[in-house]
């Protein structure tokens, strides 16, 4: 039994160092990998910036001013909550740490950026395949889908309360119909039953 237990205690430390060696093998790819699209990106941010002129950009934050630093605090704290809201996406027992999902995030919608035709291919896998080291590609991709939808979700509840409160509060002549009134929304029906016959004609 002794000898039994020994082995069963070499075999598994065995196995240990082993998945130890294929992760240290894995990372140190990943890192060749990291220097060489960093490398990528640094040739074609200078690209970017040369076609759009250094002067032109300085002079675009001289205008804005103390707005510039307000814009990237705003889209600071959109990256922030939408990191952290990935992280709460995942189910046991996966988890994320906030600091990897927020520099996946960056990571992703730098890329998306760079390829704008094919942004949402692009940014969105990227995002769970950088973090592979730390949770399952299915499990990161199937979180990054559910705060995809909740994003979706509250950005139509807000686009419809703009909406509304604009309709509401806009001052119309006297001889238009608001979108308060009932016959604007009479004639909004009216609209849509003409098209709706159309389309059937």
């Amino acid at each position: 039994m002794e000898h039994e237990t020994g082995r069963e205690v070499e075999s598994a430390a065995q196995t240990n160092d082993d998945d130890g060696q294929l992760k240290q093998a894995r990372n140190r790819k990943l890192a060749r990998y990291g220097v060489l699209f960093a490398f990528l990106g640094i040739l074609l941010f200078a690209y970017f910036v040369r076609k759009a002129g250094v002067s032109e950009i300085m002079l675009g934050i001289r205008r804005l001013g103390f707005g510039f630093l307000l814009i990237l605090a705003i889209s600071s704290l959109r990256q922030m909550a939408r990191s952290l809201a990935w992280t709460r996406c995942f189910e046991a027992p996966y988890s994320l740490r906030f600091r990897d999902a927020f520099g996946a995030r960056v990571m992703g919608d730098a890329l998306g950026n760079i390829v704008p035709l094919a942004s949402v291919a692009v940014s969105e896998p990227s995002k769970a395949a950088f973090v592979t080291d730390r949770v399952p590609l299915m499990a990161s991709l199937a979180a990054l889908a559910l705060e995809n939808i909740f994003y979706s979700l509250s950005v139509v509840l807000l686009i419809f309360s703009g909406t509304a409160a604009l309709l509401l509060s806009s001052r119309y002549p006297s001889h238009c119909a608001t979108p308060a009134s009932p016959r604007w929304w009479s004639r909004l029906s009216l609209r849509r039953s003409g098209i709706s016959s159309f389309a059937n004609s």
